[in-house]
């Protein structure tokens, strides 16, 4: 996804237009080489380095 990201109190953040207001993203979980995130809708998705 294209923008800038920020992250806060285990929270991604969105900013589509550099600068401008954040949009929640997910809030996220990392553990090892794992990292979690899970959705206003519940739904969850894992990322692997």
């Amino acid at each position: 996804m294209p923008g800038q990201w920020k992250t806060s109190q285990r929270a991604d953040y969105l900013h589509a237009v550099p600068g401008g207001p954040g949009k929640p993203y997910a809030r996220y979980y990392v553990e090892g080489n794992r990292m979690m995130f899970t959705f206003d809708n519940g739904n969850r998705e894992i990322w692997y380095r």
